[in-house]
């Protein structure tokens, strides 16, 4: 069990008497099994609340309370001296966390084969590459035997196979009874791994829940200020421009969009030729860029009388309850007189949950389908 009951901390910025509030009464407990991912922006109190449960930040009120030890990887690279081996850094650290050498010798090949060191191992850590370095970091820390696991943006490491090897490492320590607790930026890292999540903001906690709708929340709270459903563009490719995207639900408003409107995207453009023929793709990206699905122009044969207009008005409709809550961005690729044109993220819109969405609860990742079971009797 982690108590963590009324924890402040203050700083008193240098070279004057203002005072910095980090932490504001943060109190939340975290019983065994839990994966708690901690979210906030730059500057709210992710870092600083890791630091004070580690010990290596003593609060300026409140306490933590926990049963058992703490295993921390607070920074790739924490505690690893370039100068020693990674075999030497690793029953060093490990010592260091409390280990016996005798445990860390069992558990010795164990971390060889998660660290894929075998041929390095022996090696001066100076001479790692950056993805070896940080294998080395992540393995010692994910090895130390311990009752509450931080980690503060270092799990996103190495290759696919590796991330993979994390999280059934994570899931597994979990399973056991470990606590465990990550800060990222990543929110798809978050969703994949944790089954509870704390917004910090500005020091203070701003929202608790187990549902990861609440990093959507988080996602519509930080960009909503950016919000511009309506915008006039000047996006210039060879005779082609695209002057404006707008983007509306079924009633014809620009404004707060839930998951079961049909969502209405309305391109214009301007050629100064005629005669001009393109081509047109409207991406659908996730907030980080990473593409759900695309909507091509021209793909029947009721735009062809439409090709040689100098103004055109072109519109998309995605049926409602199609693109779950969340944040999205639109890229729009042009091709013109056999050049592609590139232009990303041009607008960004929030997806709202709506109180009539009867299956949102079962409703995960960025789309949802008219896929159906059916009983088969054998």
């Amino acid at each position: 069990m982690l108590n963590i009951k009324d924890i402040s901390k203050t700083y008193r910025l240098a070279g004057n008497h203002q005072i910095l509030h980090a932490l504001s009464n943060v109190s939340f407990t975290a019983k065994p099994g839990e994966i708690i991912g901690i979210i906030g922006k730059n500057g709210s109190g992710k870092s600083t609340l890791l630091k004070i449960i580690s010990g290596l930040v003593s609060p300026s009120e409140g306490e933590v309370k926990f049963n058992g030890k703490i295993s921390s990887l607070l920074e790739i690279g924490g505690g690893i001296h370039p100068e020693l081996s990674g075999r030497e850094n690793y029953f060093l650290k490990g010592q260091m966390m409390g280990m016996s050498k005798n445990n860390l010798q069992e558990k010795y090949e164990a971390l060889i084969d998660f660290t894929e060191l075998h041929d390095f191992i022996d090696e001066p850590v100076k001479h790692y590459s950056n993805g070896m370095y940080m294998r080395l970091a992540l393995g010692i820390g994910l090895t130390a035997k311990a009752d509450i696991y931080l980690f503060d943006e270092v799990i996103s490491v190495g290759d696919a196979g590796f991330q993979q090897k994390c999280f059934s490492i994570i899931q597994n320590l979990a399973k056991s009874g470990a606590i465990i607790l990550m800060v990222s930026h990543n929110h798809n890292e978050l969703e994949k791994y944790c089954n509870r999540f704390i917004w910090l903001e500005k020091g203070k906690i701003h929202q608790s829940s187990s549902d990861d709708a609440i990093l959507n929340d988080y996602l519509d709270f930080q960009f909503q200020q950016n919000y511009q459903l309506d915008k006039s563009l000047n996006l210039i490719a060879d005779d082609v421009s695209i002057t404006g995207l707008k983007i509306f639900n079924g009633r014809g408003a620009s404004i707060k969009i839930q998951n079961l409107d049909p969502i209405n995207i309305e391109i214009s453009l301007i050629k100064t030729n005629s005669s001009t023929i393109f081509s047109l793709s409207t991406v659908i990206q996730d907030f980080s860029g990473l593409p759900i699905f695309s909507i091509p122009t021209f793909t029947n044969s009721e735009n062809e009388d439409s090709r040689h207009e100098k103004q055109l008005t072109l519109l998309t409709t995605i049926e409602g309850a199609f693109l779950n809550p969340g944040f999205y961005t639109i890229s729009i690729y042009l091709y013109v007189n056999d050049d592609l044109h590139r232009f990303k993220n041009v607008l960004s819109f929030s997806i709202h949950q709506s109180e009539n969405d009867a299956l949102r609860m079962f409703a995960k990742g960025f789309v949802r389908n008219n896929f159906e079971w059916k009983v088969c009797r054998k």
